[in-house]
């Protein structure tokens, strides 16, 4: 097995279609930290991410409207800046601003999230 096939079986078992929204967003959380850890550049990440969205029964809006409306913890508020700044969900062409003040914002909350500034 490739470690294109290892990766893609990882990313189709931890997603389930029955998880609440708020449950999935946690494992993308997870996944995107875990391919920032491994050094992944972003537009495999964003691959990732988007296979992960398919695989669930959550449509782009449905998270990037649930990241919107929950800026409660420092993680989705980082969450969705990195959506903004490397449009994950192809919002739309200036996103980037907008991702930099979430991003700026998230690492207010905590120092260690300076690091993936």
């Amino acid at each position: 097995m490739s470690k294109t096939d290892d990766e893609f079986l990882y990313i189709s078992e931890m997603i389930d279609s029955t998880d609440k929204i708020n449950n999935l967003i946690d494992k993308l959380f997870i996944l995107l930290i875990k391919q920032l850890d491994e050094g992944k550049n972003f537009d495999k990440m964003k691959h990732y991410l988007n296979i992960c969205i398919t695989l669930s029964t959550r449509s782009t809006d449905d998270i990037f409207n649930w990241l919107n409306e929950n800026q409660n913890e420092s993680k989705y508020v980082l969450f969705l800046g990195i959506f903004y700044y490397y449009n994950i969900l192809n919002l739309d062409k200036n996103t980037s601003n907008k991702g930099f003040k979430c991003l700026i914002k998230a690492a207010s909350y905590h120092l260690i999230l300076q690091l993936y500034l």
